[in-house]
């Protein structure tokens, strides 16, 4: 048995570098700086003998019954040398184990190894060989009628074609495989000790043996192909390439499938198989199959077929490209050629880019935009135009629906036939700064636009009383990710302006100033939230109110003003109420509802100290304003002291008091206050009350 010897791969590897170094220091140190040869030692465990390829190692004098060492030799560095272990009688090889790593010699059962020398150095290898016991010789002969084949032994040693004779271990079962040539056929064996159920001989070695495999000749037919054309035929199986080989012998009644290839196409004219004659059958892949019952002959013609050459030429600054039907053109700019059959009709197309229009066709009978059908009669050139998409129109419209936080913007479009986008410029200054709709710059898709199509588009959370600048922007180009302002195929409607509603009025009803028996002057703050406005006071005996001052303006600041008005007519001993009023574009304001009773009569008396203060209490935009007077005095007119008919207001109708109640009512929102007030406003004006008679 032979001893396991194993090195991991990182010391091999260390090895081997070691070899090497020490070989390169050695051979640069042999005389005249040649690299020096190694040596190499041969030592034999049992009965058997080494050689070597190329000569040096030589252990057959042994005679194959040494163990020991029994050669040695010297090879130049990096050479290839095999070793050979023969075996001695009633022996076998089992392996080799070497010194050093070198090749398949190193350990292992190959045989022959082979290991290329390094520089300088040396190393043993040892052949191992153990005893089989007595041994007995089988012969393999092969004979039959003009037949040929192979005869394999298991375990190994006959190799019949070339080696017939071997050795095996008395007693030992040896199984001989049989395998035909194509053209033989195997008939049988003869001095087996048994043919098992795979035709495989077996043969039990208790004496020296022979056994004989017989092969037959199977009868061969021939085939020959004939071609006309340019093109080349082959065979399955092998034996026709014509090509170079054009007959051949096959097995008689076996069948050959031929395969045409037409030859490659050459400037003017390509090559096409055009038919077989002489086939047993043709297949749907145009494959001919001949059963070769007998000799035959098959034909195999190739068609020339003239080409001609169709040129695409892309003119115009636009981009795109070129397609043909069938398929050689594809052309994406310049000039683009390929050959067609003669007489073929070729279709060609073309696609714009996606900022580019194609302008059509001129060339080879081809006009207009549609697909250009070219029949080619002689060699032809089209030209495809591809021009720039032109840029839309766009004009920007007026903003309506305009509230304090929100607008409906307006544009006009024209895509002038191509599919357009819009968007929306806006900002509070005339550089912009946002955009609606606002999904990156995209825009919205509007189609294929070729007329003036109005496009809008509704903006929030703008500020109130604030003018804002925009235009519409139009573009007629694929825009997925980020769609520039300005550029080739885009447009701006140009730049108008709108201004927000301010906030409606903040309202304050304060205590009367003064109060008279016949008139009062009453007062209230007004917040106009920086636009234009205007107030009044709504007064009347009940709390729908009913009469009202005229109308006078609040000024347009930010903060609060504060404001009176002088309420004359009135009865005496009498309880008013009144609220004020205020308006601006924005829309209007109601104030609280306070009240106050007139004197029975004397002087109007004043219901503030000298000094007093208002405080702003329900301004939306800022905080709480103080509003103070040293003297009330100069808040209103001097009051009368008596109250003539020439001032005094003319009174209402019942039903217009109704009416003009009831208006006041609905500016109530609370919607409870709201029909209490309009159901005293009914009890009060609806029907006149009667008397009560005293009993």
């Amino acid at each position: 048995m032979r001893n396991q010897i194993q090195f991991s791969p990182h010391t091999r590897v260390r090895r081997l570098f070691g070899v090497l170094m020490c070989g390169l220091i050695l051979g640069l140190a042999a005389p005249g700086g040649a690299a020096a040869n190694a040596t190499f030692n041969i030592e034999l465990v049992g009965a058997g003998t080494v050689v070597s390829s190329p000569s040096g190692i030589d252990c057959t004098d042994t005679g194959g019954s040494t163990t020991g060492a029994c050669s040695s030799a010297e090879f130049a560095p990096f050479s290839t040398v095999e070793l050979t272990a023969i075996a001695g009688p009633s022996s076998q090889f089992e392996g080799w184990i070497a010194t050093e790593e070198y090749g398949d010699c190193y350990f292992g059962a190959a045989n022959p190894c082979s290991f290329a020398p390094g520089f300088a150095g040396q190393a043993t290898f040892t052949a191992h060989f153990t005893s089989t016991g007595p041994q007995q010789p089988l012969e393999v002969k092969l004979t039959g009628a003009g037949g040929g084949g192979e005869v394999a032994s298991s375990p190994s040693g006959i190799e019949c074609g070339t080696k017939c004779e071997a050795e095996f271990s008395e007693g030992s079962t040896v199984v001989l495989t049989a395998q035909e040539n194509e053209h033989s056929t195997f008939v049988g064996w003869i001095g087996c000790s048994n043919v098992n159920a795979e035709d495989k001989c077996e043969v039990t070695m208790s004496a020296a043996k022979t056994v004989e495999a017989k092969f037959n000749a199977i009868p061969q037919q021939i085939l020959e192909v004939r071609k006309t054309g340019s093109g080349e035929v082959t065979s399955s199986p092998s034996g026709i390439e014509c090509g170079a080989t054009c007959t051949n012998h096959f097995n008689e009644h076996s069948t050959v499938t031929l395969t045409a290839i037409p030859a490659p196409a050459i400037p003017g004219a390509r090559y096409t198989f055009g038919g077989w004659t002489g086939c047993s059958n043709v297949t749907t892949e145009d494959k001919c199959e001949v059963t070769m019952s007998e000799a035959k002959s098959v034909e195999a013609e190739f068609d020339v077929i003239p080409q001609q050459a169709l040129k695409v030429q892309e003119t115009g600054t636009g981009s795109g490209e070129v397609t043909s039907a069938p398929p050689g053109i594809r052309c994406s700019g310049g000039t683009c050629q390929a050959e067609f059959d003669e007489d073929a009709t070729v279709t060609l197309a073309a696609t714009p880019s996606s900022e580019s229009v194609f302008a059509g066709w001129s060339g080879g009978g081809c006009t207009g935009t549609a697909p250009c059908e070219v029949t080619l009669a002689a060699a032809t050139t089209v030209t495809a135009a591809f021009e720039p998409v032109p840029s839309p129109t766009a004009s920007t419209g007026e903003a309506t629906e305009i509230t304090q936080t929100t607008t409906r913007l307006f544009g006009m479009v024209d895509g002038r036939g191509f599919d357009t986008h819009y968007l929306f410029d806006y900002g509070e200054t005339a550089s912009f700064g946002r955009q609606a709709p606002s999904n990156s710059g995209v825009g919205e898709d509007t189609g294929v636009v070729s007329a003036n199509t109005p496009e809008t588009i509704e903006v929030s959370g703008l500020t109130p009383n604030t003018t804002y600048h925009y235009e519409i922007v139009a573009y007629n180009i694929p825009c997925r990710f980020f769609c520039p302002r300005s550029g080739p195929n885009t447009v701006e409607g140009g730049e108008r302006t709108f201004t927000t509603l301010p906030l409606v009025p903040a309202v304050t009803t304060d205590v009367p100033v003064t109060v008279g028996s016949g008139v009062a002057v009453v007062g209230g703050e007004v917040v106009a939230q920086g636009a234009q406005a205007s107030y009044l006071v709504e007064y009347g005996a009940t709390e729908v109110l009913g009469s009202n001052t005229p109308r006078v303006s609040a000024g347009s600041r930010a903060a609060g003003v504060y404001v009176t008005a002088t309420l004359e007519g009135l009865q005496s001993n009498t309880t008013y109420y009144y609220r004020v009023t205020a308006t601006n574009s924005g829309g209007e304001e109601l104030g609280k509802i306070e009240r106050f009773t007139t004197n029975t009569s004397g002087e109007a008396i004043s219901t503030l100290s000298p000094g007093f203060s208002l405080t702003q209490t329900s301004t939306p935009l800022g905080n709480p304003t103080t509003l103070s007077f040293p003297n009330l005095t100069s808040l209103g007119p001097s009051l009368p002291a008596k109250t003539t008919a020439t001032t005094k207001t003319k009174p209402f109708t019942r039903a217009q008091k109704l009416a003009k109640a009831l208006k006041s009512c609905k500016k109530d929102r609370s919607k409870a206050k709201r029909q209490a007030c309009e159901k005293q406003a009914k009890q009060k004006y609806a029907t006149k009350s009667k008397p009560k008679s005293k009993k």
